[in-house]
């Protein structure tokens, strides 16, 4: 290259080209900026035609709103046999505000009666009767001709009441139909007792067998630990069951009843997500065949006239 400089011709090579240094984010944003218009020349034409209505009457060009949501995620790609495809951000987004709700794999996503809730996999894929029951439709039965009485609040939860016990070893249920017995089922529940120091009583969940009326309780049991117990009937007459030093004061009331593969179980959690198995038996040892109730039971011993008052807040139920 020749030029003059201070009056004198020079001969020197051609200036190498400098570049100005650009810091991370602003290379970052080019190259989004060049994949941004790759990507809106591919988007649907009925993503376009809704893109240029909604810019009217702003001073926006339909670019504009095309790269706006691009950088937010918004988009969708539709492909000829009208399937939508996301971007792995926006799915990466939504899960991550999803685990929020819920962690546990395979927990299905429900809309509760105020919130979102995740709930355990049902192993047949049917509904779930949802919390907190109402028992309206449900059976109620009773040894002695005293049935218990419930309340039903969507919002607090289910009032069961059981009044005017006489003394004696009577047992109250209140019972929904399984629908198909001899496929497998989860029911997670919890149920807050209120039940008077002075009193020997017991409230908890009952699964039974109607044709012979053999049934599997466990029970939370006032002063005394936790119980798992088995009756041939409404009336006197326990069959034996074994016992858990577990006092109602020291634990959160999480239970979970299943059926599968000829087997009935009982387990219990603290924080109604991760449940530990206290029981577990051939339907063939005592039930003699799959349980075709589910419900809640209370029993009142050496009282009377005792009102004894639980609340079910949880009543998940899959099959």
């Amino acid at each position: 290259m020749v030029d003059v400089s201070m009056g004198k011709e020079r001969v020197r090579a051609w200036p190498r080209p400098r570049g100005a240094n650009q810091a991370p984010s602003v290379v970052r944003n080019q190259m989004l900026f060049r994949n941004y218009s790759w990507a809106i020349k591919y988007l649907a034409p009925e993503m376009m035609t809704q893109i240029y209505d909604a810019r009217q009457g702003m001073p926006l060009l339909p670019r504009d709103v095309a790269m706006m949501m691009l950088s937010g995620t918004l988009l969708w790609f539709s492909t000829p046999n009208g399937k939508a495809i996301y971007s792995m951000a926006a799915l990466q987004a939504v899960s991550q505000s999803l685990d929020a709700i819920g962690q546990i794999q395979g927990s299905v996503l429900v809309r509760g009666e105020q919130y979102w809730e995740a709930v355990p996999y049902s192993p047949g894929g049917q509904p779930w009767w949802f919390s907190p029951p109402d028992m309206t439709s449900w059976t109620f039965l009773s040894g002695d001709g005293t049935q218990l009485t419930s309340t039903y609040d969507p919002l607090a939860g289910t009032s069961v009441e059981v009044g005017a016990i006489s003394p004696g070893d009577l047992r109250r249920i209140a019972v929904m139909p399984i629908p198909n017995p001899a496929s497998p089922w989860v029911l997670a529940a919890r149920i807050d007792p209120m039940m008077s120091s002075v009193n020997f009583s017991a409230v908890g969940i009952v699964m039974r067998n109607s044709a012979n009326g053999h049934a599997i309780s466990l029970v939370i049991q006032n002063n005394a630990p936790m119980l798992v117990s088995k009756f041939t009937s409404l009336l006197n007459g326990d069959a034996g069951g074994p016992s858990y030093s577990v006092l109602p004061q020291a634990f959160p009331y999480f239970w979970q009843f299943a059926f599968a593969s000829s087997y009935v179980s009982i387990s219990i959690s603290p924080d109604g997500q991760s449940y530990s198995n206290i029981f577990n038996e051939a339907i063939i040892t005592f039930l003699g065949a799959p349980p075709d109730q589910i419900g809640v039971v209370a029993r009142e011993l050496r009282t009377s006239g005792f009102q004894n008052i639980f609340n079910v807040r949880q009543w998940q139920f899959a099959q």
